[in-house]
Order: structure tokens, then C-alpha cells, then sequence
């Protein structure tokens, strides 16, 4: 909480699994007056129902789904074991967020022993959307590094935005900028959002936040988009929000 008070934070997904959202929720809601948005976080698509998001959706206490951390469970977020998923985001009108490209360091190894980076590809998506063209789609990790993958997934399929957490405080600057300066080239300038993805580390909010402010080639306007506008837009909050 010191972190995003520092850091004028206005807004936060909370993203935990189906038993602990609401706790989690609760225990930051009666510490801050921020705005946050509960989401459920799994990996297989056994962990979560969907009849269970939507009698938390329907009750107040869940407003995104995801992460969805596929990857992690031997799949592509564009496979059908999804598709419930996808649907009812659809449905219900609430973003789905997706893991789609970067991961930790040796992940295969150190837990995840059915993690693949070829399931992150972000073209692998794309029959899913196709056949959910009104679902609000979270592109977590802006897809990095898959740079020409994200650009072409976006450029197809205007329902998907991306964000930029953990991209922007793991990767060099340098790599980091490369990857951000491609997206905004290619003219998405409008949907890319900030994140910071902070897990267990609250110091990442900052280096997050700096490290996106100290892209030379993005304009003021464009960093009043990325850090907080578009993501009011795709979250669906009041415009004052990022006043």
C-alpha cells in the first residue's frame, strides 16, 4: 500500500485463486481506499468453474477473470479447454486476462514442469477470438518476446489489449523499450496498458513505473494513456478516474 500511495496507484486488479478472492479483496479494501477490481486467478482449467464466476460476479466480488496462467499448465489460452471461459466473459461483458509470453526465468524447472514458451505464442489465440469477438482480451506480458506476434494479433483483432507488467521491470531497459516502441509504431498506442504484476514484490510497482516513464519516445499524452486512460477504457471506469 506504501508503494501505490507513493506512486499515485488509482485503480488495481487483485487477481487470487477461487477460495482466496474474496478474503483477499476484503483484507485490501479495509486498509485503502482505492479502487480495486477482484479477479480469479488458475492455471488448468479444472481449478475454476465457471458456474462459480458467475454467482461472484452476479454477488459484487469478481469483475475480471484471470490470470489465466495456461502456460503453466501445459496449454495455450487459445485452447478449447477455455472455451467456458471465453464465453462467459463474453457474456457478462468482463475482461479476461491472459498470460501470453513472458515468464520467469527457468519456469520448466523450477515448478511448472509442463511450461513451454511455444504455448505463449500470441497467434494462438486467435480461432478463439474469432469465435469470441466481443470478449474484452487482456494480452498479460504485452506478449514479449514475441514482438511480431503481438503486433500482428492486434492489428487483426482490435478487442485485445495489452499490458506491460513484468515486461517492464524483469527486461532491460533497452529490451523492454525495444518491445514497447515497436507496439506504439504500429499505432496501439491506445490499448497498451501499464501493470506492474507485482506478485511478491512491492518495490516492482515503482521500477514498473519508471521504467515506463523514462521512454523518451512516447509523448506526454501517450504516457497519460499507458498509465492510466486506456486502461479505464478497457476496465470500463469513469473517465474521472484518471483525473
Amino acid at each position: 500500500m506504501d508503494q501505490m500511495r507513493r506512486y499515485n496507484v488509482v485503480a488495481a486488479v487483485l487477481s487470487s485463486g477461487q477460495a482466496t478472492t474474496t478474503p483477499v479483496l476484503q483484507r485490501f479494501t479495509s486498509i485503502s481506499s482505492l479502487h480495486f477490481l477482484p479477479a480469479v486467478a488458475f492455471e488448468a482449467p479444472t481449478e475454476v468453474t465457471p458456474e462459480w464466476i458467475r454467482a461472484e460476479h452476479r454477488a459484487g466480488r469478481l469483475a475480471v477473470i484471470g490470470e489465466i496462467g495456461a502456460p503453466y499448465a501445459g496449454f495455450s489460452a487459445g485452447d478449447s479447454v477455455y472455451e467456458p471461459f471465453f464465453a462467459l466473459a463474453e457474456e457478462l461483458d468482463i475482461p479476461i486476462a491472459l498470460h501470453v509470453g513472458s515468464a520467469g526465468g527457468g519456469a520448466t524447472y523450477t515448478g511448472s514442469p509442463k511450461y513451454r514458451m511455444e504455448l505463449n505464442r500470441p497467434l494462438r489465440l486467435e480461432d478463439m477470438l474469432a469465435r469470441h469477438p466481443r470478449a474484452r482480451v487482456q494480452m498479460m506480458h504485452a506478449g514479449w518476446p514475441f514482438t511480431d506476434e503481438a503486433v500482428a494479433l492486434m492489428r487483426l483483432h482490435p478487442q485485445v489489449y495489452a499490458d506491460i507488467g513484468v515486461i517492464d521491470w524483469t527486461q532491460s531497459r533497452v529490451e523492454f523499450h525495444r518491445h514497447l516502441q515497436r507496439l506504439v509504431d504500429a499505432g496501439f498506442a491506445k490499448r497498451i496498458m501499464f501493470g506492474s504484476d507485482a506478485m511478491v514484490w512491492p518495490e516492482a510497482i515503482g521500477m514498473a513505473v519508471e521504467a515506463l516513464d523514462a521512454a523518451s519516445f512516447l509523448t506526454r499524452e501517450q504516457k497519460r494513456d499507458v498509465f492510466c486512460r486506456n486502461a479505464a477504457t478497457f476496465l470500463k471506469l469513469a473517465p474521472s478516474t484518471c483525473e
